[in-house]
């Protein structure tokens, strides 16, 4: 039997995941700790354990780094260069990027999606949830003549009629 989706476990599950999918792709900075992403997206750091969870859950649209130990970002994110100075908000281009010190090149981000981006991750996961809704629903279809055959079989056998 396959898990359970997250998708399912949850009601509130796939508007978590889209405004986490928002928050990380239009943050001006790549990664973060959950704390961090839970006070950009809840307004408070003390539901990080929920966002963590959310993230952890959902390795289809997250990823959690080493560096530094237990950062989570988008993965679209992490496939674009570091070429994003997310305090002049602003992408840095290939003469200005050789011209840098190693310093200024490790505060570089990835630069944010666009919201043609954020909009395709967003139906991936209402694709996702829709999905997750249509199996549950063919696993009851299937529940339900499997029950009938059982209990036709457990009466015949209780009444003599089946060997």
């Amino acid at each position: 039997m396959t898990a359970k989706s997250p998708y399912l476990e949850d009601p509130s599950r796939l508007a978590d995941v889209i405004a986490a999918i928002q928050a990380l792709g239009a943050y001006p900075k790549y990664m973060a700790q959950p704390e961090t992403w839970s006070k950009r997206i809840s307004g408070t750091p003390d539901r990080a354990r929920h966002w963590q969870k959310v993230f952890e859950e959902h390795p289809e649209f997250f990823r959690f780094s080493q560096q530094p130990a237990g950062s989570v970002s988008l993965i679209w994110r992490q496939q674009q260069r570091k070429r994003y100075d997310a305090d002049r908000l602003e992408v840095i281009l290939h003469d200005q990027y050789i011209l840098l010190d190693d310093a200024e090149k490790q505060r570089l981000s990835r630069e944010p999606l666009a919201p043609d981006q954020i909009n395709a991750l967003i139906d991936v996961a209402t694709n996702m949830h829709a999905r997750a809704i249509e199996h549950k629903r063919e696993i009851r279809w299937w529940f339900a003549p499997l029950l009938g055959f059982l209990g036709a079989a457990a009466g015949g056998l209780l009444t003599g009629w089946w060997p």
